[in-house]
Protein backbone atom coordinates (compact mmCIF):
# COMPACT_ATOMS: atom_id res chain seq x y z
CA UNK A 1 0.00 0.00 0.00
CA UNK A 2 2.75 2.37 1.10
CA UNK A 3 6.70 1.81 0.32
CA UNK A 4 8.95 3.38 1.94
CA UNK A 5 12.68 3.26 2.05
CA UNK A 6 14.09 2.87 5.70
CA UNK A 7 17.63 3.56 4.57
CA UNK A 8 19.53 6.04 6.54
CA UNK A 9 20.13 9.03 4.56
CA UNK A 10 21.38 12.46 5.34
CA UNK A 11 18.39 14.18 6.35
CA UNK A 12 16.28 11.19 7.41
CA UNK A 13 17.18 9.71 11.35
CA UNK A 14 16.38 5.92 10.43
CA UNK A 15 19.08 3.14 9.99
CA UNK A 16 18.70 0.49 7.86
CA UNK A 17 16.25 -2.28 8.83
CA UNK A 18 14.58 -5.43 8.28
CA UNK A 19 11.13 -6.44 8.80
CA UNK A 20 10.15 -8.67 12.22
CA UNK A 21 10.94 -12.42 11.07
CA UNK A 22 7.79 -13.91 9.09
CA UNK A 23 6.06 -10.75 9.14
CA UNK A 24 4.86 -9.67 6.05
CA UNK A 25 3.45 -6.01 6.71
CA UNK A 26 -0.03 -4.94 4.91
CA UNK A 27 1.11 -0.90 5.48
CA UNK A 28 3.97 1.06 7.39
CA UNK A 29 3.65 4.90 7.99
CA UNK A 30 4.99 7.19 10.17
CA UNK A 31 2.96 8.49 13.39
CA UNK A 32 5.89 11.36 14.66
CA UNK A 33 9.23 10.28 15.10
CA UNK A 34 8.31 6.66 14.55
CA UNK A 35 7.06 3.89 11.92
CA UNK A 36 4.36 2.13 12.08
CA UNK A 37 3.91 -1.15 10.30
CA UNK A 38 0.69 -3.55 10.43
CA UNK A 39 0.45 -7.15 9.56
CA UNK A 40 -2.67 -9.15 8.71
CA UNK A 41 -4.90 -8.76 12.18
CA UNK A 42 -4.71 -6.03 14.46
CA UNK A 43 -3.15 -8.14 17.64
CA UNK A 44 -0.07 -6.58 17.38
CA UNK A 45 2.32 -3.28 16.08
CA UNK A 46 4.99 -3.13 15.35
CA UNK A 47 7.06 0.09 15.92
CA UNK A 48 10.42 0.99 14.30
CA UNK A 49 11.85 3.97 16.82
CA UNK A 50 13.79 7.29 15.73
CA UNK A 51 17.32 6.30 15.77
CA UNK A 52 17.05 2.29 15.66
CA UNK A 53 16.93 -0.18 13.82
CA UNK A 54 14.86 -2.92 15.09
CA UNK A 55 11.38 -3.31 15.30
CA UNK A 56 9.43 -3.76 18.75
CA UNK A 57 5.79 -5.79 18.84
CA UNK A 58 3.47 -4.30 20.91
CA UNK A 59 0.10 -6.32 22.11
CA UNK A 60 -2.80 -3.93 21.36
CA UNK A 61 -6.53 -4.10 22.87
CA UNK A 62 -9.68 -3.91 22.52
CA UNK A 63 -13.03 -3.77 23.80
CA UNK A 64 -14.92 -4.00 20.80
CA UNK A 65 -13.88 -5.68 18.35
CA UNK A 66 -11.63 -8.96 17.64
CA UNK A 67 -8.46 -8.22 17.17
CA UNK A 68 -7.35 -11.75 16.21
CA UNK A 69 -9.80 -11.32 12.74
CA UNK A 70 -7.68 -11.05 9.40
CA UNK A 71 -8.29 -7.24 8.66
CA UNK A 72 -8.21 -5.85 4.72
CA UNK A 73 -6.73 -2.24 4.91
CA UNK A 74 -8.16 -0.16 2.15
CA UNK A 75 -6.72 2.75 3.60
CA UNK A 76 -5.18 4.65 6.63
CA UNK A 77 -4.74 8.32 7.89
CA UNK A 78 -2.40 9.42 11.21
CA UNK A 79 -4.95 12.08 13.40
CA UNK A 80 -1.89 13.44 15.25
CA UNK A 81 1.51 12.23 16.79
CA UNK A 82 -0.17 9.96 18.87
CA UNK A 83 -2.45 8.42 17.54
CA UNK A 84 -3.67 6.95 13.35
CA UNK A 85 -6.96 5.50 12.01
CA UNK A 86 -7.11 2.48 9.46
CA UNK A 87 -10.10 1.52 7.33
CA UNK A 88 -11.22 -2.26 7.22
CA UNK A 89 -12.86 -3.14 4.11
CA UNK A 90 -13.97 -6.00 5.08
CA UNK A 91 -16.18 -4.31 7.73
CA UNK A 92 -16.62 -1.00 6.55
CA UNK A 93 -15.70 0.38 9.96
CA UNK A 94 -12.92 2.36 10.75
CA UNK A 95 -10.28 1.70 13.52
CA UNK A 96 -8.83 4.15 15.87
CA UNK A 97 -5.05 3.44 18.07
CA UNK A 98 -3.86 5.21 20.82
CA UNK A 99 -0.75 4.68 20.78
CA UNK A 100 -0.03 5.30 24.33
CA UNK A 101 -2.97 3.30 25.79
CA UNK A 102 -2.25 0.44 22.67
CA UNK A 103 -6.21 0.16 22.33
CA UNK A 104 -8.58 0.01 19.70
CA UNK A 105 -11.56 1.87 19.19
CA UNK A 106 -14.26 1.29 16.71
CA UNK A 107 -15.21 4.90 14.52
CA UNK A 108 -18.39 4.19 12.48
CA UNK A 109 -19.00 5.80 9.50
CA UNK A 110 -22.28 6.08 7.46
CA UNK A 111 -23.78 3.09 6.15
CA UNK A 112 -24.13 4.00 2.77
CA UNK A 113 -20.22 4.44 1.92
CA UNK A 114 -18.97 1.04 1.24
CA UNK A 115 -15.39 -0.96 0.74
CA UNK A 116 -13.74 0.95 3.60
CA UNK A 117 -14.08 4.59 4.44
CA UNK A 118 -10.47 5.66 3.49
CA UNK A 119 -8.55 4.75 0.50
CA UNK A 120 -4.59 4.53 0.94
CA UNK A 121 -2.68 7.47 2.24
CA UNK A 122 -5.90 9.76 3.62
CA UNK A 123 -5.23 13.53 5.29
CA UNK A 124 -6.65 14.77 8.76
CA UNK A 125 -6.82 18.50 8.47
CA UNK A 126 -8.28 20.86 10.96
CA UNK A 127 -10.90 17.50 12.76
CA UNK A 128 -11.54 16.34 8.59
CA UNK A 129 -10.33 13.29 7.11
CA UNK A 130 -10.10 13.63 3.32
CA UNK A 131 -9.94 10.51 1.16
CA UNK A 132 -9.67 10.07 -2.51
CA UNK A 133 -12.98 8.61 -4.41
CA UNK A 134 -13.96 7.85 -7.51
CA UNK A 135 -14.08 11.44 -9.27
CA UNK A 136 -12.68 13.39 -6.76
CA UNK A 137 -12.13 13.87 -2.44
CA UNK A 138 -14.59 12.84 0.45
CA UNK A 139 -14.12 14.85 3.75
CA UNK A 140 -15.19 13.46 6.85
CA UNK A 141 -15.60 15.27 9.79
CA UNK A 142 -14.31 12.89 12.88
CA UNK A 143 -16.32 13.68 15.65
CA UNK A 144 -16.63 12.86 19.47
CA UNK A 145 -20.02 11.66 20.72
CA UNK A 146 -20.27 14.04 24.38
CA UNK A 147 -22.07 10.75 25.56
CA UNK A 148 -19.81 8.06 25.81
CA UNK A 149 -16.60 9.89 24.16
CA UNK A 150 -17.12 7.01 21.06
CA UNK A 151 -15.62 8.20 17.49
CA UNK A 152 -17.60 8.55 14.56
CA UNK A 153 -17.03 9.67 10.82
CA UNK A 154 -19.86 12.08 10.48
CA UNK A 155 -21.62 12.45 6.59
CA UNK A 156 -18.98 12.59 4.07
CA UNK A 157 -18.80 15.78 1.83
CA UNK A 158 -17.84 15.27 -1.64
CA UNK A 159 -15.77 17.50 -3.39
CA UNK A 160 -15.98 16.99 -7.35
CA UNK A 161 -11.93 16.87 -8.99
CA UNK A 162 -9.64 15.30 -10.65
CA UNK A 163 -12.41 12.71 -12.77
CA UNK A 164 -10.14 11.15 -14.85
CA UNK A 165 -6.83 11.00 -12.60
CA UNK A 166 -8.65 9.93 -9.66
CA UNK A 167 -10.44 6.90 -11.40
CA UNK A 168 -6.91 5.53 -12.18
CA UNK A 169 -5.95 5.38 -7.86
CA UNK A 170 -3.59 2.93 -8.62
CA UNK A 171 -0.02 4.46 -7.45
CA UNK A 172 -1.46 7.67 -6.56
CA UNK A 173 0.82 10.54 -4.06
CA UNK A 174 -2.11 12.18 -2.52
CA UNK A 175 -0.82 14.79 -0.09
CA UNK A 176 -1.68 18.67 1.63
CA UNK A 177 0.64 21.06 0.20
CA UNK A 178 -0.30 24.18 1.58
CA UNK A 179 -2.86 25.93 4.10
CA UNK A 180 -3.83 29.51 4.78
CA UNK A 181 -3.33 30.38 8.89
CA UNK A 182 -4.63 33.17 9.27
CA UNK A 183 -6.14 33.39 13.57
CA UNK A 184 -9.51 35.54 11.87
CA UNK A 185 -11.78 32.63 12.58
CA UNK A 186 -14.54 34.89 11.08
CA UNK A 187 -13.49 34.47 7.34
CA UNK A 188 -13.44 31.25 5.13
CA UNK A 189 -9.93 29.75 4.92
CA UNK A 190 -8.15 27.53 2.13
CA UNK A 191 -6.62 23.99 2.01
CA UNK A 192 -4.46 22.99 -1.15
CA UNK A 193 -4.37 20.02 -2.28
CA UNK A 194 -1.98 17.91 -5.15
CA UNK A 195 -2.56 15.03 -6.69
CA UNK A 196 0.25 13.25 -8.66
CA UNK A 197 0.68 9.69 -10.28
CA UNK A 198 3.53 8.40 -13.17
CA UNK A 199 7.28 8.44 -12.68
CA UNK A 200 7.26 4.82 -12.62
CA UNK A 201 9.75 2.72 -14.44
CA UNK A 202 8.72 0.95 -18.07
CA UNK A 203 9.73 -1.97 -19.68
CA UNK A 204 12.70 -1.45 -22.25
CA UNK A 205 15.09 1.49 -22.66
CA UNK A 206 15.55 4.96 -24.46
CA UNK A 207 16.69 4.31 -28.42
CA UNK A 208 19.02 7.25 -28.23
CA UNK A 209 20.33 7.03 -24.47
CA UNK A 210 20.81 3.74 -22.49
CA UNK A 211 18.74 4.80 -20.10
CA UNK A 212 15.37 3.18 -18.07
CA UNK A 213 11.97 4.94 -19.78
CA UNK A 214 9.36 6.61 -17.33
CA UNK A 215 5.77 7.31 -17.24
CA UNK A 216 4.95 10.96 -17.43
CA UNK A 217 4.41 12.45 -14.23
CA UNK A 218 0.97 13.85 -14.18
CA UNK A 219 0.45 16.74 -11.17
CA UNK A 220 -2.99 18.24 -10.56
CA UNK A 221 -3.25 20.98 -7.18
CA UNK A 222 -6.59 22.07 -5.95
CA UNK A 223 -8.16 24.49 -3.62
CA UNK A 224 -10.67 23.64 -0.89
CA UNK A 225 -12.02 26.80 0.62
CA UNK A 226 -13.53 26.06 4.56
CA UNK A 227 -14.92 27.82 7.01
CA UNK A 228 -14.69 27.05 11.36
CA UNK A 229 -17.86 25.03 12.41
CA UNK A 230 -19.71 25.00 16.03
CA UNK A 231 -16.75 22.19 17.12
CA UNK A 232 -14.23 24.14 16.09
CA UNK A 233 -13.22 22.39 13.37
CA UNK A 234 -12.91 23.38 9.35
CA UNK A 235 -15.48 22.23 7.06
CA UNK A 236 -14.87 22.47 3.40
CA UNK A 237 -17.42 25.06 2.17
CA UNK A 238 -17.60 24.81 -1.51
CA UNK A 239 -16.55 22.85 -4.46
CA UNK A 240 -13.02 22.38 -5.02
CA UNK A 241 -10.89 25.09 -7.87
CA UNK A 242 -8.89 23.33 -10.47
CA UNK A 243 -5.47 25.31 -11.37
Amino acid sequence: MQVIDLVLKSSYPFRTTDRPNGVCFLVVFQVGNRFVGLADTLQFVYVLERHNSVWTRYETTSRCTDLTAKIIISGFVVLDRRSFMVSDAATFDCLLLNMDSLEWTIVKACQWYRYGALFVRSLCIHGFVYTLFNGGILAFELVVSENDGSYYLDAPIFLRAWSKIVRERSMICFASVGQDDDDDHSCDHCLVFCLARGGYPRAGYSSTVRKKLYDDVQITMIQVMTRETERGTREPVRPPRGW
